[in-house]
C-alpha cells in the first residue's frame, strides 16, 4: 500500500507453508557454525529495553534461545552484529498496539482516500481498524528500528524452551530468525535511516521488497542450512525459487477478507522481495544483496524483473500539468503519486477473479496520479506510459474491463484514453470538464507516446 500506510517490518506470512518449501520437517539439530572474527563483539540477548519499554525482559531460559538464534541468523545471513541486541516479551495486544502507534491517522485516512478515489476500497472503510486487526492477527516479534529492540510474543517466547520440531514452535524460531536480521540490517546496513528517506509508493513498496526479502531469504537459508542443504543451490535455480514463492499464500481469516490491494501489497515484499533478492544472491551471495542498500530498487518493476534493477533500467519520469478546468470546478489537488507495475496490476484486475492482471501490467514504463477533493467527492487523473504500444494496448483493454467493476453513477466520470504507448484514466471526473481535462493532457501524452529513449526519475 502507499508509503503513509506502510506497516512496521512485522507481518511474516504463512510461515508454515515457507518451513513445508524449505524442507523443514526433514531437519536435523545441526545448525550453522556462526564464524569466527576476533574483532566482532560478542553476540548476546539484552534484556535492557530503550525508552518506553514494552513487556518485560526474557528470563533465562528465553535469553539463552534468542542468543543462540542471533548467532545463527547472523551465521546464516553474513552479518555480525555490531551491539548487542535488545529484546523484550509482550503479549498481542501490547505489540498491537505499539505497532499501531506507528500509524499516523491522518496518513492512513489520505492513504483510504486515494486507494477509495481508484475504487481499490470500499467508501468507508476503516482502514486504521483494518490494519490493527491485522497487525494483531499475524505478528509473533518485530524488530522495531526506531527503538532499536527485538519484541517477542509471549506465547513464542515461551515455546523457546521447549524441544522438538513440531511446526508450531519452528514457526516461532522462523519469525524470530526473520526479525533477527533485521536487527542487523539496522546495525549494519543502516536500515533505520533508509526507512526515514521520502518515497512514492512504488518506490517504497521497492525498498520494503529488499529489506523483507533479504530477510525472509535469511529465513529459508536458515532453514536450508538446519537440513544440511545449500541455500545458494536454491537460488541458483529460478524454477524452485518460483514453486517457493507460489507458496506464499495469504493467511489468517482477516487477511484473507482484505481487499485485493491490502493483500498484494502486504505480501509484495515477502514474496517478490524474496525473487528479487534470490536473484541477487544467485549472482553474489549476500554481499550483493548488502550492496544493494547503497543502491536500492526505485520500482516495484526493477524488483518483479530482477534484470532490469542489474541492468540499471530505470522508469520513465512521467509528470501531470496543471489542470485549472478541475480546479475552476471545485477540486483541489489532494495529493501526487507514483503507484508502479505492481498496484497498477490490482487497478487493471479490478472485476476479474483473482484481483490482479500482472499480464496486462507487466509492460508498465511510468506513471503519476493526481487525486482531486471537491467536499465529498474526488477525482482522479492518472497517466502511465508503456514499453510499447502493444503493452498498451493490452493495458487499455485491462484499463477498460476495469470499469465494468464501478457502478453505473461512477463510469460517467471515467474515461480511458491512449495516444500510442501513453495512457489516460480518469476517474470520478465531471463529464462537462472531461473535454479540457483531456486536451490539457494531449500534448504530453504524445511527448511520451513519441520518446523512444525513456528518461529515468
Amino acid at each position: 500500500m502507499s508509503p503513509r500506510t506502510r506497516l512496521p517490518s512485522a507481518l511474516l506470512i504463512s510461515l508454515s507453508l515457507w518451513g513445508a518449501g524449505c524442507g523443514a520437517s526433514q531437519a536435523t539439530s545441526t545448525a550453522p557454525r556462526p564464524p569466527t572474527r576476533a574483532e566482532a563483539p560478542e553476540v548476546r540477548a539484552e534484556p535492557d529495553a530503550p525508552e518506553d519499554p514494552i513487556g518485560r525482559a526474557p528470563n533465562r531460559v528465553e535469553r539463552a534461545a534468542v542468543q543462540r538464534l542471533v548467532r545463527e541468523a547472523a551465521a546464516t545471513r553474513q552479518l555480525e552484529p555490531s551491539r548487542a541486541i535488545a529484546v523484550r516479551v509482550a503479549g498481542a495486544q501490547q505489540i498491537a498496539s505499539r505497532l499501531a502507534g506507528q500509524l499516523d491517522a491522518d496518513d492512513v485516512e489520505q492513504a483510504r482516500q486515494e486507494y477509495t478515489a481508484l475504487g481499490l476500497l470500499p467508501p468507508g472503510l476503516d482502514l486504521r481498524t483494518l490494519l490493527k486487526e491485522l497487525l494483531a492477527e499475524q505478528v509473533v516479534g518485530f524488530y522495531d528500528p526506531e527503538r532499536h529492540d527485538l519484541v517477542i510474543r509471549d506465547d513464542a517466547a515461551r515455546s523457546l524452551s521447549r524441544i522438538g520440531l513440531s511446526p508450531e514452535l519452528m514457526q516461532g524460531r522462523v519469525a524470530l530468525v526473520h526479525e533477527i536480521v533485521h536487527a542487523l540490517q539496522d546495525q549494519r546496513l543502516g536500515l533505520a535511516e533508509a526507512m526515514d528517506a521520502d518515497r512514492d509508493t512504488d518506490e517504497e513498496d521497492a525498498f520494503h521488497s529488499l529489506v523483507e526479502g533479504d530477510a525472509t531469504l535469511a529465513m529459508i537459508g536458515w532453514l536450508l542450512g538446519r537440513a544440511g542443504q545449500s541455500l545458494g543451490e536454491l537460488t541458483q535455480d529460478p524454477q524452485r525459487m518460483l514453486a517457493l514463492r507460489q507458496l506464499g499464500a495469504p493467511s489468517g481469516r482477516r487477511l484473507l477478507e482484505a481487499p485485493r490491494i491490502v493483500q498484494v501489497s502486504l505480501l509484495a515484499p515477502y514474496l517478490q522481495g524474496l525473487g528479487f533478492c534470490a536473484a541477487l544472491h544467485a549472482r553474489g551471495g549476500f554481499a550483493a544483496i548488502d550492496r544493494a542498500y547503497a543502491r536500492p530498487p526505485v520500482s516495484m518493476e526493477q524488483v518483479m524483473h530482477p534484470q532490469k534493477y542489474l541492468d540499471q533500467e530505470e522508469p520513465e519520469a512521467v509528470a501531470l500539468p496543471n489542470l485549472p478546468a478541475l480546479e475552476a470546478d471545485g477540486f483541489q489537488p489532494l495529493l501526487d503519486d507514483t503507484l508502479g507495475e505492481l498496484e497498477m496490476g490490482v487497478y487493471l484486475g479490478r472485476g476479474t477473479e483473482t484481483g490482479v492482471d500482472e499480464d496486462a501490467a507487466a509492460g508498465w514504463g511510468g506513471d503519476r496520479l493526481r487525486v482531486y477533493r471537491n467536499a465529498d467527492r474526488f477525482a482522479v487523473v492518472w497517466l502511465s506510459t508503456w514499453d510499447d504500444q502493444q503493452e498498451a494496448e493490452q493495458a487499455e483493454s485491462a484499463a477498460r474491463r476495469a470499469q465494468g467493476a464501478s457502478s453505473v453513477e461512477e463510469r460517467d466520470g471515467e474515461r480511458v484514453i491512449r495516444i500510442g504507448r501513453a495512457l489516460l484514466i480518469l476517474r470520478g471526473v465531471p463529464v462537462t470538464q472531461q473535454a479540457d481535462v483531456v486536451a490539457a493532457l494531449e500534448e504530453s501524452m504524445r511527448r511520451l507516446s513519441d520518446s523512444t529513449q525513456l528518461a529515468p526519475r
